[in-house]
């Protein structure tokens, strides 16, 4: 049994013992019958040895067999403080068996929780806000609540929230604040992490956050989860995202802020132009926009980005689209990676901070990076980082890529990591047409038909075809990405 500190906590509160205490899991004792039993956990005060508590946890259906074999077993041991951990509420029946034996049931995710200002927090109460930010399923985490690890410099750190993945993949993190000014637990609690290295990093959130803390949340890539308002769905960009009204239509409106999505295709399936119908579209909803140029120049973009008559220009003039361009920036990180691998975190850190830097300064709300695939090499972990780096609270941001080890995507990785992807083809390159097909979007609904369009002086314009030989492909397609991952 995975006892913690708050299991041991509320057992001692139940049975009001004092002092310092001692616990031990899987403990064999020996019966007044000779029998020899494995008591699941024994907690005892220091100061009166004689006041243990025996506590077994019970995963069963019908609660009656062990709440009578665990009496026996206690009777015969002379133990006669008893508990049972259970993960269903009781019957009459059993509720009555346990009172009548003096049994104390304990409600298994009463075990599985830190409370603070009065705030019981279990992780499977948000699961999907984590599977959102996070990428990940709770099934194959194991949740630990006042985690103690010593780190790198020998300090022994103690965590509100720790998930521990059960085969591979990376720890997760959670602090959950027990004051009204946040600033001191969040630095250290993010000193801590560092200590531990984890980098994966979430803070549950009951109140408002002023500006200040919300910047330093920001900086140390701590991710938000509201737990104030559970019953809201999380933050969306409602309305037109991409301002094609079938290609809005096909993700059903709306994309998730603190979210990345990429868009994959060969090279002039449009990837570019549907970014740039993203950014106009939002700047003329008065959402403030950035594109990342990671392997062309600012001013050719511009001049390129001009032959379409969707105002990027002008949008860009106005100062609510801005561009960027880090491509000096990103050979220095991968040379100095490829020197210098002890240094991986450091540099990959310090790329991604840089962007999320121009971003935050100029309150961009929608971001894309065209293309990231110099920004990365064929490692997963990697990849990884540098995508759930990209991931910033309250910004939209799209990542192109161009497909080589896949069907999907440049290394064949990305798309595990991205929170939706959107893939782009030739259909019929003689008509010059072209197919959009969604083939994954967490957290919401979407039309996974593939949608033919064309582009124009217009950029991309949605078209009715009907090509036999590119629906079976998109149809083979589907059932290639049905076993995809969701993160």
């Amino acid at each position: 049994m995975n006892e913690n500190p708050s299991e041991i906590s509320l057992i001692s509160k139940e049975f009001n013992l004092s002092g310092e205490l001692s616990w031990d899991k899987n403990v064999k004792i020996e019966g007044r019958s000779g029998v020899t039993y494995t008591i699941d956990l024994v907690v005892m005060s220091k100061s009166d040895e004689k006041r243990r508590v025996a506590v077994i946890r019970s995963s069963s259906s019908d609660l009656v067999d062990d709440i009578m074999r665990f009496n026996a077993i206690a009777e015969d041991c002379g133990i006669n403080l008893k508990a049972i951990i259970v993960n269903k509420e009781l019957d009459k029946t059993e509720y009555n068996l346990a009172k009548m034996f003096n049994i104390v049931t304990i409600d298994d995710k009463m075990t599985r929780s830190v409370e603070k200002n009065s705030q019981k927090i279990n992780v499977e109460d948000y699961s999907d806000a984590i599977n959102e930010l996070f990428g990940i399923d709770l099934e194959d985490y194991v949740a630990e609540y006042n985690l103690e690890e010593v780190g790198a410099s020998g300090a022994k750190h103690t965590l509100d929230i720790v998930l521990i993945p059960k085969g591979s993949g990376r720890k997760v993190a959670f602090l959950v604040p027990g004051n009204r000014e946040i600033v001191d637990e969040v630095i250290l609690f993010n000193s801590k992490t560092e200590d531990l290295n984890i980098s994966l990093k979430g803070a549950f959130i009951d109140r408002d956050i002023d500006e200040k803390e919300r910047r330093l949340l920001e900086i140390f890539n701590i991710r938000i989860i509201e737990i104030r308002k559970r019953r809201n769905p999380p933050k969306t960009a409602i309305g037109s995202t991409f301002g094609v009204e079938d290609i809005d239509k096909k993700i059903k409106g709306s994309l998730r802020k603190g979210s990345v999505y990429m868009i994959s295709g060969k090279t002039g399936v449009g990837k570019t132009t549907m970014s740039l119908h993203f950014l106009t579209t939002g700047a003329k909803r008065g959402e403030k926009g950035a594109i990342v140029l990671t392997d062309t120049r600012p001013v050719e973009f511009v001049s390129n980005s001009s032959s379409f008559s969707l105002g990027f220009k002008e949008y860009y003039k106005a100062g609510m689209i801005e561009v960027f361009e880090l491509s000096d920036e990103i050979k220095d990180m991968k040379q100095n990676v490829a020197s210098n691998p002890n240094e991986r975190k450091r540099l990959i850190n310090k790329f991604v901070t840089e962007i999320r830097a121009l971003v935050l300064n100029d309150k961009i709300s929608r971001l894309v990076i065209d293309p990231i695939t110099p920004a990365l090499i064929e490692d997963d972990d990697f990849i990884n980082t540098v995508i759930n780096g990209l991931a910033i609270p309250d910004i939209i941001t799209i990542v192109t890529s161009n497909v080589r080890a896949n069907e999907f995507s440049f290394f064949g990785i990305e798309e595990y990591y991205c929170s939706g992807v959107i893939k782009l083809e030739f259909a019929d390159a003689n008509f010059d047409v072209r197919s959009l097909t969604i083939l994954k979007l967490r957290g919401t609904s979407y039309d996974p038909s593939p949608l033919y369009y064309r582009i124009t002086g217009d950029g991309i314009i949605p078209i009715q075809v009907g090509f036999n030989s590119s629906a079976r492909k998109e149809e083979s397609l589907f059932r290639q990405v049905e076993n995809m991952p969701a993160n």
